[in-house]
């Protein structure tokens, strides 16, 4: 199938010289229609045309109640699409395909899929590196959009040399239009391939001539344009995965405001994995977010506190460390329970009594002072320089003053071990003569 598009579009290059000696004319009977008269006044590159359906096109957009929002939004954006299509070497009145597409409407879908102001397909927007995934569509990000219909109107130009061939093939397609071609008879007369392209988007070119018709002659059929406006914006890098709901309720942002600035997002979630993705806020709402974002994690850290105080209650109560051979402490960052042989049990699991419950030693930590050495405090805790050093994960006996070691000592003199911590080091040297 590859192969046979392949050759139909190598011959169709060989044909294109042939392509730019077409002449479209206007037939005669026009000749004092005042729509027609009109158009010839325009110079552009793309040649003006007129028959009926035309004529009844420009007058569907003149009765239909969203051509003013859709004016005020084209000509908002015009001078901004006018640059990026320059950089293809687009004319300036190609871009009208947006307008006469879809009005303008960055939300626009179709029954097939496609979508966005242009409206692009699946496969275009993905071959021009667009972003298309369950969460977002640049598709429908107007300025993404414009530089991927911009490459595509610019590689069909390439392929049919013809302005009529090539707005009519932005909509329907390559393949498409290749089809109509050969069921023409492989004619290069646009009027006469038209007839074979499917249904749904044969008027493509009819609503493309009444909007350059249209743009240029609005203020004789009295249109007043809807004035269009986009405040200043400001992008914001989520820090975490948010819906758009929550920030505005977070942040009081106007949730349609978000909708409005954010359309390609598909299920109004900004994610944050697996890259940090970003959205449009008005310069003035993003001290508001920042904000918000501060009292969150101002309230979760106080959760965390309360939910570590009341588990720490909790663990206290369930193993009763004063009575029995348990420790409950803050041990690695977190909260840990550990039985009188020093090693950590599941607080969660049922307390184990009788013979088999937790009695005899207990954890004492000891902050490391100046002068103080490794075997003396051994020797002062009553067990081994080895106990010390397994313990404590130690290779050697250097310790460092500020170090926190533990020493598992009997439990009935827990308090006496405890309170060498508080010792003088001439204290510790009584204590170990004394010993």
């Amino acid at each position: 199938m590859k192969r046979f598009l392949l050759f139909i579009l190598i011959c169709l290059l060989h044909l294109s010289i042939r392509a730019q000696i077409v002449n479209y004319q206007t037939d005669s009977s026009f000749n004092n229609n005042i729509y027609w008269k009109r158009l010839q006044q325009l110079k552009t590159v793309v040649p003006p045309f007129f028959d009926e359906q035309i004529q009844g096109e420009i007058k569907k957009l003149i009765a239909d109640p969203q051509t003013p929002k859709a004016l005020g939004k084209y000509f908002f954006y015009k001078d901004t699409l006018k640059s990026l299509f320059k950089q293809y070497g687009l004319p300036e009145e190609i871009q009208l395909i947006a307008f006469s597409n879809t009005l303008m409407n960055e939300n626009f879908k179709s029954e097939k899929g496609e979508t966005g102001c242009w409206p692009l397909p699946y496969y275009i927007g993905k071959k021009y590196q667009l972003t298309i995934n369950s969460y977002i569509d640049e598709r429908r990000d107007i300025f993404a959009s414009t530089l991927a219909a911009g490459q595509s109107l610019a590689d069909l130009y390439h392929i049919y040399r013809d302005w009529y061939f090539t707005i009519s093939a932005f909509r329907c397609g390559p393949v498409e239009m290749n089809k109509a071609i050969r069921l023409a008879g492989n004619s290069l007369d646009y009027f006469v391939v038209e007839p074979y392209i499917a249904a749904q988007y044969r008027q493509s070119f009819s609503r493309f001539m009444a909007s350059m018709y249209l743009v240029n002659f609005y203020t004789l059929h009295s249109i007043e344009i809807a004035k269009f406006s986009r405040p200043k914006l400001d992008t914001i890098c989520t820090p975490r995965t948010f819906t758009f709901q929550e920030i505005a309720n977070g942040a009081r942002i106007p949730y349609i405001t978000l909708l409005a600035l954010n359309p390609k997002y598909k299920k109004q979630t900004v994610l944050h994995q697996p890259v940090a993705h970003c959205f449009n806020v008005r310069v003035g709402d993003k001290a508001k977010f920042y904000s918000f974002i501060q009292r969150l994690e101002y309230e979760e850290e106080q959760k965390r506190i309360k939910d570590s105080l009341a588990r720490y209650e909790r663990y206290v109560k369930k193993f009763r460390p004063d009575s029995t051979g348990y420790q409950v402490l803050v041990y690695n960052g977190r909260l840990t329970v550990l039985d009188s042989a020093g090693k950590e049990v599941d607080p969660e699991k049922p307390l184990i009594t009788g013979e088999g419950a937790a009695v005899g030693n207990r954890w004492v930590f000891y902050t490391v002072k100046r002068g103080d050495v490794l075997y003396l405090l051994s020797d002062v805790f009553d067990v081994s320089l080895s106990d010390v050093k397994r313990w404590n994960k130690l290779r050697g006996t250097t310790i460092v003053r500020g170090q926190r070691l533990r020493f598992l000592v009997p439990a009935n003199k827990y308090s006496y071990y405890s309170s060498i911590n508080r010792m003088s080091a001439s204290q510790k040297q009584r204590l170990r003569r004394k010993d």
